[in-house]
């Protein structure tokens, strides 16, 4: 029931600042709760970075001119460990965190293109800057990048 609960709502194709509070949101939930184990809360986390995330953007990105000297296989098998590094880097990065609410600040809109920023707050600690960008890919927007 509380996966349930934590689906995420569908989403405007133009409102990239609804799109990455809702993914946050969403992932601090999960992060945070007591009823999921770690097994479970690591399933989630993947299934949101793969329905959210470009990640096959990334990872070609990520080799830039190489991508095109890999076989389909290879790029399959490269783009499989790639997705599961970022799972688990984005995990890893707020598992920790005792932050409870994200604040979206801005929405730079360039074409297909956006990037968005805010802050984490909450806890004991200073807040987080966040900046994602993010692509229109057949009318969602999925994050390229995050920092």
């Amino acid at each position: 029931m509380l996966v349930a609960s934590l689906a995420t709502p569908a989403v405007a194709a133009n409102d990239p600042i609804g799109d990455v509070k809702s993914l946050v949101d969403r992932a601090l939930a999960v992060v945070h709760s007591k009823e999921m184990s770690l097994a479970s809360k690591r399933s989630e986390f993947r299934d949101m970075i793969e329905r959210r995330f470009d990640l096959a953007g990334m990872a070609r990105d990520s080799l830039e001119e190489h991508w095109g000297e890999l076989s389909a296989a290879e790029q399959s098998k490269f783009s499989q460990a790639f997705n599961s590094i970022v799972a688990d880097t984005y995990l890893g990065q707020i598992r920790d965190y005792a932050r409870k609410q994200v604040q979206i600040v801005s929405q730079d809109l360039s074409g297909a293109n956006a990037e968005v920023s805010g802050s984490m707050l909450g806890g004991n600690e200073e807040a987080v800057d966040l900046k994602f960008k993010l692509r229109n890919i057949e009318g969602e927007w999925k994050i390229n990048d995050y920092s």
